[in-house]
């Protein structure tokens, strides 16, 4: 994994290796999962619990991660 991804922008150069893209891949969700939360709850709504750990616990996910 070691590539990287160089892009010019007007501000200089950006760039983002193999590791960094994959610390946002993963991010990136919680990200969306808490935008969603925060408009629930101003809506005055429980957000539902959907975290990896609480749905296996439950066993709403199979070992291999599958519905």
């Amino acid at each position: 994994m070691e590539w990287q991804l160089v892009r010019e922008t007007p501000s200089g150069d950006f760039r983002l290796d193999a590791a960094d893209l994959v610390v946002h891949v993963v991010t990136h969700g919680f990200y969306h999962r808490a935008q969603i939360d925060s408009i629930l709850r101003q809506a005055g709504r429980e957000p539902p619990r959907t975290g990896y750990a609480f749905l296996a616990g439950y066993g709403l996910v199979a070992p291999d991660g599958t519905t």
